[in-house]
């Protein structure tokens, strides 16, 4: 009997320690299970809110790249006629190329789309400038007006020579021309408030 007792006592230790084992050990595990779902509820919401910003930084660089080309076509095809704007650039380049700028002239022309009561978008205006200078400078002028930002068809080009001078320090002779040049600029009417 001796030995059915030892068996018993050794059995109900094991019981004993493996209950203790369990009640030190359940809570821990209970708490590593909460951690564990935890950090997979935070690692998929991680996933949702990446995928966010991402389609938040595409749609920021779409915005950015079509800001850029609107600019671009602005600048080509300005929201207003903006004589001012366009002036000031005739005058900019005439500096540059070192031309006489005898006049600028404009004049908005009415292009009809053929189709009966539709508006053309695009606004015309007819732009005269008289300059006056060396044959290079003339020359100069004329292909900068022609690969200027703004979109421009250039027309007619009229050139009278006015006499040949001497530049004494050079020793050179200098064809003095005085032109007439003819060139469309282009506007967008639309009116993009009211649209």
């Amino acid at each position: 009997m001796k030995i059915i007792y030892k068996a018993v006592i050794i059995v109900l230790i094991v019981i004993a320690i493996t209950a203790v084992l369990l009640l030190w050990f359940l809570p821990s595990y209970n708490e590593s299970q909460r951690i564990l779902r935890e950090i997979n509820s935070n690692s998929q919401q991680k996933i949702v809110l990446e995928d966010e910003i991402n389609d938040l930084l595409r749609s920021r660089s779409n915005y950015y790249f079509l800001n850029a080309l609107f600019e671009k076509y602005n600048t080509e095809i300005p929201l207003s006629d903006s004589i001012t704007v366009l002036t000031d650039q005739i005058y900019e380049i005439g500096k540059y190329s070192g031309i006489l700028i005898e006049s600028v002239d404009f004049k908005e022309i009415d292009e009809s789309t053929g189709k009966k009561n539709e508006i053309n978008p695009i606004g015309t205006i007819n732009v005269n400038v008289s300059v006056s200078g060396s044959y290079y400078q003339v020359l100069t002028f004329l292909n900068t007006i022609e690969i200027m930002p703004r979109l421009i068809k250039v027309e007619n080009i009229s050139l009278d020579s006015q006499g040949v001078y001497e530049i004494e320090d050079l020793n050179e002779n200098i064809l003095d021309i005085s032109a007439l040049i003819n060139f469309k600029a282009f506007y967008d009417k639309t009116d993009y408030v009211n649209n």
